[in-house]
């Protein structure tokens, strides 16, 4: 019995203070109708929430800055900072569509692009890495209906040219 409240007393410091780890994904494909790129983009609703308190005058909860039309933009602003889309060196404008905060504690928004060519494009996906040296950001593309590509972002890699 000693022995184990010795190994629950040396270990407990450790499992509190355990590495935190920082990830966001994203889901894109290229929707021929439109000629455009569908997004989704998995992000933890605490960490978007902390970047939130110091960006929004006022601010008072994510929930009720996505209910704001300013507020909204600001989070808008922010997400196409870490995650944008260029081709032939123009940047994609991204529109954001919707979002959903989530029970597990992400939120999820959706974003459609301009017009765009199915041509290559280069996909800049730091999103976090300002905050976090730490975060990893995965982005996987729905080529054709048969086949995905998975691109891994890190603070020391955080471009990629995709061929749509």
């Amino acid at each position: 019995m000693k022995s184990l409240l010795l190994i629950i007393s040396l270990t407990t410091p450790y499992l509190i203070y355990a590495h935190d780890t920082f990830f966001s994904f994203a889901e894109m494909q290229y929707n021929q109708d439109c000629q455009c790129l569908e997004i989704s983009l998995s992000v933890s609703s605490h960490d978007l929430e902390e970047k939130m308190e110091s960006l929004v005058k006022n601010y008072k909860s994510l929930e009720t800055s996505f209910k704001i039309e300013s507020n909204r933009k600001q989070i808008s602003e922010f997400i196409r900072d870490g995650f944008a889309i260029f081709q032939n060196k123009k940047e994609i404008k991204l529109i954001m569509i919707g979002y959903e905060l989530l029970e597990d504690g992400s939120c999820s928004l959706y974003f459609t692009s301009q017009v765009l060519k199915k041509e290559n494009i280069t996909m800049k996906y730091d999103l976090f890495m300002q905050e976090f040296s730490e975060q990893q950001n995965k982005l996987q593309y729905l080529k054709s209906p048969n086949k995905t590509e998975t691109f891994t972002f890190f603070i020391f890699r955080r471009e990629t040219e995709i061929n749509l």
